[in-house]
């Protein structure tokens, strides 16, 4: 049994040794917030000489721990309960608040309420008039060196601030699909101007512009939003709501692709409207199915297009065309052999092509369908050499209707 025991012993000097607090030391003081319990203990704890635990009080310290709060933007008065004591040695507390000048200084320290001393049941300590926005330290201290746990619970005006307010607003909760809406905030009586803002009650995004801006709302949404105050003592505060009612019907393009000349790609579009319309139309095969196939020459960007009467909805979708022209912008025609011609690469893929080519006066000085190597620009107009300068070019892919043409320049250089 004396074997057992000692072992016994030895665990509980261990466990004894681990659970002094950090807070047992001024500079390391726990945080505590209104209304909000919070257990602590001074077991382990010890006190120090020529520390914050040298400042004047009705009693010494000893296994001392350190609390703290910050007042309010009001100040007032303050209460501190000090309930649920459970002792593992001794039997009685001791309490103290200090205002703090400078830190944990002792000499900074200044009695502000009252001082309790050997107390063994529930007691509160009770602080009047205290500055708005200032900083106190809380001291517990064991009795004779009492170790235990213990509840402290704080309260009162000085450190209760004035609810914030958040409010958000939209001029006309009636909207088309698709509208890009602006929904303000207006803040008060906040120490930040983060606002989290949610729909239908799921978080989409945090900011501190003041609004929320956003085009993917369906009929029905409620946007709400919430602010964390007076950190470190967090409290949350809602705003009201604003549900929204979405005319007109969903359209969506689909996704970007990519494609090689000559290659075709399916839209991958939808909408609940019973009527729609493609814009352009160039390339595209059966342009009246909400999913068409669309094989352009070149890069082109296609509009979906809905209404209900009232509300017009868009949606884009670009399809890139990986070209394989190569458009030399300068040539040298000095019948060196060298570079003599206007040479575009891959032209010979377009045999409607139109190329026309205008002076800087804008008058046309080449023009040919059909360009090929054969029958290239050599820099001449009507059998004559055309001076060195620059040159600007145009050029129709296809002759379709709405086709965009290719236009740039050139620099004839002799």
């Amino acid at each position: 049994m004396k074997i057992i025991s000692s072992i016994l012993f030895l665990f509980g000097s261990i466990g004894f040794l681990g659970a002094q607090q950090a807070y047992d030391v001024c500079d390391q003081a726990l945080e505590i917030c209104p209304n909000s319990p919070l257990n602590v203990n001074t077991i382990g704890a010890s006190s120090c000489t020529s520390c914050a635990d040298d400042a004047s009080s009705c009693f010494v310290t000893q296994n001392s721990i350190w609390l703290k709060f910050t007042s309010d933007a009001n100040g007032g008065d303050a209460s501190i309960d000090l309930s649920n004591f459970n002792f593992q040695n001794g039997a009685a507390f001791q309490a103290v608040l200090f205002e703090t000048a400078n830190g944990c200084d002792a000499n900074g320290l200044t009695v502000v309420s009252t001082c309790e001393s050997n107390i063994t049941t529930n007691f509160t300590l009770n602080a009047f008039g205290l500055g708005a926005n200032q900083n106190y330290l809380l001291l517990i201290n064991g009795s004779g060196g009492a170790e235990g746990s213990l509840d402290v619970n704080l309260s009162g005006t000085a450190v209760e601030p004035d609810p914030a307010q958040l409010q958000i607003t939209y001029e006309n909760t009636i909207i088309c699909a698709g509208d890009e809406v602006s929904i303000n905030a207006s803040i008060s009586d906040c120490d930040t101007n983060e606002v989290n803002w949610y729909i239908n009650g799921n978080f989409i995004e945090s900011n501190t512009q003041g609004v929320f801006t956003t085009s993917d709302l369906q009929d029905g949404d409620v946007v709400t939003a919430d602010i964390h105050c007076f950190a470190p003592c967090d409290q949350v505060f809602a705003s009201n709501a604003i549900a929204f009612t979405v005319n007109g019907y969903s359209v969506y393009a689909g996704v970007d692709r990519t494609i090689e000349l000559g290659e075709d790609t399916k839209l991958n579009a939808s909408t609940n409207a019973p009527t729609f319309t493609w814009f352009p139309t160039i390339g595209m095969k059966y342009p009246d199915n909400i999913q068409p196939f669309v094989e352009p020459k070149q890069t082109t960007t296609y509009t979906l297009t809905v209404t209900d009467g009232n509300c017009t909805s868009s949606d884009e979708v670009v399809v890139t065309v990986d070209s394989p022209l190569d458009i030399k912008n300068t040539f040298t025609p000095n019948n060196d052999g060298n570079n003599d011609t206007w040479e575009i690469e891959g032209i010979e893929k377009y045999p409607d092509c139109k190329v026309e080519i205008f002076n800087r006066w804008g008058q046309v000085v080449f023009q040919k369908t059909g360009y090929n190597k054969e029958e290239e620009w050599d820099g001449m107009h009507k059998g004559q050499n055309l001076p060195a300068g620059v040159y600007y070019y145009v050029i129709y892919l296809t002759q379709e209707e709405d086709e965009k043409p290719l236009k740039g320049h050139i620099n004839l250089i002799r």
